[in-house]
């Protein structure tokens, strides 16, 4: 083979690998912001793309002031707030990333969640509720990796993607709004479990979602034994401060049955040109050595 049509083999079969090449995009969430508004959201932009962060917990109408509140008692134990129902929650942002606030945070033990929102339950955790972020992206992503900046005790993780499949498309009900659904059945609506990560270390990224689902709605928590999955039932308080991801092409309607799964995804559209270049430069490339074959 000529050095012409080796370098030509060569140049489209790395123009075609290309882009396992690119870099993740990557979003990180520190600072330093204290919220009073339940159900306040955060928002990063990078490559183009922007990650919406809210803090999301079992907390179902829990009492949030003193004994004359409204509302289900509280409860020191997880057991029973495995039946509450997901409610909006305060997202918090520090140093070590972002944080969750019930609404239900409580000074007693009668009623709400007793000491959340002080340190370690100032954080992510899955210690008398289940504190999660969900990250609502404008386009679909498939996610690589997640960052925490600070733990304690612990430092678990679940990971679910909305992808609008399951028996909620029989069903008609798919939809990636959290409101009113307990955790367990999250499942019912389209959210799939991607994962359940243990003993993350802090400041370095964890690789995860090694089926490369994709997709606009990301669900992050403490240890969630609710959602599936093996937990081993420790208390973990972290706060999450990056993530990272690549974007795919077309993206996922927001709120619609099949955003997300690891079949389908298409590059973007500059990675299919360079791929086309290359073909097309291998097939000239072939067809001058034919012609000059039959001279």
């Amino acid at each position: 083979m000529s050095k012409k049509i080796t370098g030509g083999v060569l140049g489209a079969a790395l123009l075609i690998m290309g882009p396992q090449a690119q870099a993740d995009i990557s979003w990180t969430f520190g600072g330093n912001s204290v919220s009073s508004t339940v159900g306040n959201t955060k928002s990063q932009t990078s490559g183009g793309v922007t990650a919406t962060a809210q803090a999301w917990s079992n907390t179902d109408n829990g009492k949030t002031s003193g004994s004359g509140a409204s509302g289900p008692l509280g409860s020191n134990s997880l057991t029973t707030s495995a039946s509450y129902t997901l409610q909006t929650a305060y997202l918090n942002v520090y140093s070590g990333g972002l944080g969750v606030k019930n609404l239900d945070a409580s000074s007693s033990s009668n009623y709400g969640d007793r000491n959340d929102g002080s340190s370690p339950e100032h954080s992510i955790d899955n210690n008398q509720r289940y504190d999660s972020v969900l990250f609502s992206f404008n386009s679909a992503i498939d996610l690589n990796s997640v960052t925490i900046g600070w733990s304690q005790t612990d430092s678990d993780i679940s990971i679910l993607a909305y992808t609008g499949t399951g028996s909620c498309v029989g069903a008609g009900t798919c939809s990636a709004d959290m409101t009113g659904k307990t955790y367990a059945q999250l499942a019912s609506y389209g959210w799939s479990l991607i994962g359940q990560y243990g003993n993350l270390a802090t400041n370095v990224a964890r690789s995860v979602n090694s089926g490369n689902v994709a997709s606009s709605y990301w669900l992050i928590g403490a240890a969630n034994p609710l959602v599936g999955g093996t937990t081993d039932g420790t208390s973990d308080y972290v706060k999450l401060l990056a993530l990272s991801g690549d974007k795919v092409t077309p993206p996922c309607t927001p709120g619609t049955p099949g955003c997300g799964g690891g079949g389908g995804q298409v590059p973007e559209p500059g990675t299919l040109l360079l791929m086309g270049a290359g073909l097309f430069g291998l097939t000239r490339i072939n067809a001058r050595r034919a012609d000059r074959s039959t001279v």
